[in-house]
């Protein structure tokens, strides 16, 4: 099928349509969401970094797509869970759990079932504000599939227009061009998830209120510590898109904890030597060999062996000086000299802080071009008032 280079509010359904039209619009977006994770329908995503959170075996991998036709990427992320697809998809589906692994909606609530069996229904997401940028919300159209031969389950919602659900003036409606999940089965207790997200949160505040990559990472976290993490995320076979296993990072080498001998000069440290692991290379070794004491701010005495700090040592020596510019204080009488026109830092730092200002409260078109139009003539005419500069600059001389 043809796939459409963008999406408008005059292709969004709404709720004057039948109910086979907006169970067949549920379809078309499963379709679409399973085109874009493979990139079908033209997108090309670029892998990101692997990440894994200390003493943890499983690792979440994110990735970034450029979606031909549109001005915002899309983002995926991708991870193992310990839990089987079906069960994974039943918690995924309760509305009430939503916010538990989704950092970013503040409350979700069905507002209209229209096809049971499907999971095709409407809701709407509140999301969480960000000081001092405006709270959005979301209309969706949610739909559900569980294809038969790889028994893959996949969860898809986009934006949608219900009467019930009307704008909000101290809400931004925001358009999810799609959003969902599609979860892979890898054996009978865990399967491999990916979370895709293709939103534009509107207004002029977006690019700070939307976090995209950090928060889809972040789904994907909680997904692992609400739903269980794999056992053996190494051994599972690689029937997913992204090779996750593959490009884990391995853990730095420890000896067995049960070393009864100095790594360094052999001394049985078993009896009648003390022992310390060196935090740097995880070598353990005698009293004398590990005389460097690091400070915590746990309250732990941490040590380093001599060969470790001597190389430290020898690092910072190597380290080249400082060789930025000395700041030079001004006189009073080049202060006196500086010409009429130049602008004072006061007046930038004001300028900038108005204009951030601005932005972050998100009026609307007409209100923010008054603004803007007015604040400019005013610090125009402070600039080019010949009596002003010269009383401030007389204030500043006096003042040293």
């Amino acid at each position: 099928m043809p796939w459409p280079l963008k999406q408008t509010k005059a292709d969004m359904p709404t709720v004057h349509r039948r109910q086979d039209e907006l169970v067949q619009t549920g379809v078309d977006t499963l379709d679409a969401i399973l085109a874009r994770d493979s990139g079908q329908d033209g997108t090309v995503w670029t892998a990101g970094t692997t990440l894994r959170r200390r003493q943890e075996s499983s690792s979440v991998m994110f990735w970034k797509g450029h979606v031909p036709g549109y001005t915002v990427d899309a983002v995926k992320a991708t991870c193992y869970v310990g839990c089987s697809a079906v069960q994974l998809a039943n918690k995924l589906k309760d509305p009430t759990r939503l916010r538990e692994y989704d950092a970013t909606i503040f409350g979700c609530r069905i507002v209209e079932e229209v096809d049971v069996p499907s999971f095709t229904t409407i809701q709407f997401w509140q999301g969480v504000p960000l000081f001092p940028a405006t709270a959005r919300e979301f209309c969706v159209l949610t739909a559900e599939r569980r294809l038969p031969g790889s028994q893959e389950i996949v969860l898809a919602a986009r934006s949608i227009e219900h009467e019930s659900v009307p704008h909000n003036a101290a809400y931004i409606r925001g358009e999810m061009y799609l959003t969902g999940f599609i979860l892979r089965p890898v054996g009978k207790t865990s399967c491999f998830v990916t979370a895709l997200r293709h939103v534009n949160m509107c207004g002029t505040a977006a690019p700070f209120v939307g976090r995209k990559a950090d928060d889809m990472v972040a789904i994907a976290m909680n997904l692992q510590r609400l739903f269980g993490k794999p056992t053996e995320p190494n051994d599972l076979p690689a029937t997913a898109v992204a090779p996750v296993s593959s490009l884990q990072r391995p853990a730095p080498h420890e000896p067995p904890p049960d070393a009864s001998t100095c790594a360094n000069c052999g001394k049985d440290i078993l009896h009648g030597f003390s022992r310390h692991r060196c935090i740097v290379c995880h070598h353990v070794l005698c009293g004398d060999c590990a005389r460097h004491v690091v400070k915590s701010k746990q309250w732990q005495v941490l040590r380093m062996c001599n060969p470790c700090a001597a190389e430290n040592v020898a690092n910072d020596q190597r380290t080249p000086p400082d060789k930025s510019p000395v700041r030079v204080q001004r006189t009073t009488e080049e202060i006196a000299a500086q010409p009429a026109s130049q602008v004072s830092p006061t007046a930038l730092l004001v300028v900038c802080a108005v204009a951030s200002l601005v932005v972050w409260m998100e009026w609307p078109g007409h209100a923010l071009v008054i603004f803007t139009v007015g604040l400019l003539s005013l610090f125009a005419s402070i600039a080019h008032s010949p009596s002003g500069c010269a009383s401030s600059r007389g204030e500043l001389v006096r003042s040293r």
